[in-house]
């Protein structure tokens, strides 16, 4: 496995972690619905970039689907200017 596909395992665990952590924090603090939305939805976003710029299509079409579906998240509460 070269360098730099070595960093981009590491920087989309990073953003797992992340998502993960916002996805549990919503449970608890729904009020903050838009904030974590939207961090879940760039922290996909950059990994959405990376496999395309790595050339991983199959993640990245993978990606592309979750981005339409918190998209649509976002347009029905109300917070399509997050995306």
């Amino acid at each position: 496995m070269d360098d730099l596909t070595k960093e981009f395992i590491a920087e989309s665990q990073e953003g797992l972690d992340r998502m993960e952590r916002c996805l549990t924090e919503l449970e608890t603090r729904p009020e903050d619905s838009a904030q974590l939305v939207g961090e879940i939805f760039r922290a996909v976003h950059t990994i959405k970039g990376t496999t395309g710029f790595l050339g991983f299509s199959r993640l990245e079409k993978l990606d592309a689907m979750f981005l339409g579906f918190l998209s649509f998240v976002l347009v029905a509460d109300g917070l399509r200017g997050l995306c």
